[in-house]
């Protein structure tokens, strides 16, 4: 389940991240806890990444995983 859900978690938090920077300045409290919430997304995703890769999982269940990520 959590596996599934990191393509949305990065979806979700970089479109938040982009709305509160349009929205008001990136030195406002809420568009920088909203840019640090989606590196620590972008990171868990990296992550994700690297273990299927050393684990062996096919390219193309990834790629289907997290292909509109990529």
């Amino acid at each position: 389940m959590v596996q599934y859900l990191g393509p949305f978690s990065y979806r979700f938090a970089k479109d938040l991240e982009e709305s509160m920077i349009s929205l008001f300045t990136e030195f406002s409290p809420g568009a920088a806890l909203a840019a640090v919430h989606f590196k620590f997304v972008e990171s868990d995703l990296v992550i994700a990444l690297l273990n299927a890769f050393l684990e062996g999982i096919p390219r193309d269940f990834v790629v289907k995983l997290y292909g509109p990520v990529i």
